[in-house]
């Protein structure tokens, strides 16, 4: 049995391991696979208009203009013939400020088509749920004024969720966005990059930097209406991740991928001692309906001192992933007091 445990432990080591950096594109992005997990590389003739994948991959290549070394990315054999292939592009290339363009670190970078197409990175719901995407849209070029982009997230093609217009060297070189939307497994957020208001790809090359969390409820100190949390005092702080009808947080969650405090990415999570080898460590959690909705809720507990609290916090941010690799972020209001 100890044996079976230590497997156990050490396959979910892997997985959290394995989905580090789940749902963010640069990290997650494939020139071989296409559709590449919940990752899609294509393009739409209009915006919101029929998706299509690309169809040709390019890896370690660079650009007639040099600007670009070593980029992987992925085109449409439609794209060829329009100046060696360099409208249409979603692809990574290391972070560089060489030449006549600027790659920021962490991003990927999207091309319109040089007929008029949509750059189009889509993404593809694994669970339902509601979820948060939060990034930015970046002109890379230096040259031709500036790159001129219009810039856009789309759910399930049709509904808008975020426009913009990008152009020029600074003001408004780079657009912000920060989005909840509540969506079905299998629905998609379309990321989507066009001409702009040159009416031209040249020196289009827009950067995506992209973060997605699942958001699911939490209770902190369920016992507690106040959420009182002491500074001085140790002791353990109780967080229950709540399930619903489409997420069913225990057996959804890994439980040794948790981080709870001030920011969130604080290492507080308990152990003990695995009770069939003592050389092993177990999250301490437990499963029991807080919200009295029916439904087993995941209730783990976290280090009050590594959490790190502040006296003027007023919420407390729960992070970890799920056995699909999908990435989550709860918060919750919180009383600290001495």
């Amino acid at each position: 049995m100890k044996y079976a445990m230590r497997f156990l432990l050490v396959a979910s080591c892997l997985l959290v391991s394995t989905f580090l950096f789940a749902n963010d594109p640069n990290r997650e992005f494939s020139i071989v696979n296409n559709p590449n997990g919940v990752w899609s590389y294509g393009f739409t003739p209009t915006l919101g208009g029929s998706f299509s994948l690309s169809d040709t991959a390019r890896a370690n290549y660079v650009w007639p203009s040099g600007y670009q070394q070593g980029q992987d990315s992925w085109t449409s054999s439609g794209q060829l013939d329009c100046d060696n292939g360099m409208g249409g592009t979603i692809g990574r290339a290391p972070a560089s400020s060489a030449g006549s363009a600027v790659i920021p670190w962490d991003t990927l970078s999207q091309a319109p088509g040089c007929h008029g197409e949509y750059s189009v990175l889509r993404w593809t719901a694994p669970l339902s749920g509601t979820y948060q995407f939060n990034g930015s849209f970046e002109g890379m070029f230096l040259a031709c004024g500036g790159s001129t982009t219009d810039v856009h997230l789309r759910w399930n093609s049709a509904n808008p969720l975020f426009d913009a217009e990008i152009y020029g060297f600074v003001d408004n070189r780079q657009a912000f966005f920060d989005v909840q939307q509540q969506v079905a497994a299998g629905d998609t957020i379309d990321f989507a990059v066009g001409w702009g208001i040159n009416g031209s790809y040249y020196c289009d090359t827009t950067a995506l930097q992209l973060r997605i969390d699942l958001l699911p409820a939490i209770n902190i100190k369920p016992s507690d209406p106040d959420n009182k949390i002491r500074t001085k005092t140790p002791g353990k702080i109780p967080v229950a991740i709540l399930s619903s009808a489409a997420f069913n947080a225990p057996a959804m969650v890994v439980k040794s991928s948790l981080t709870f405090g001030r920011i969130g990415d604080e290492q507080s999570l308990v152990y003990k001692p695995d009770k069939f080898d003592s050389r092993l460590q177990d999250p301490v959690c437990g499963i029991r309906d807080v919200n009295g909705d029916g439904l087993k809720d995941l209730v783990c507990q976290f280090d009050g001192q590594l959490a790190g609290f502040l006296l003027t916090d007023t919420y407390g941010v729960l992070r970890g992933k799920t056995v699909t690799g999908t990435t989550v972020q709860g918060t919750d209001s919180v009383l600290v007091v001495k």
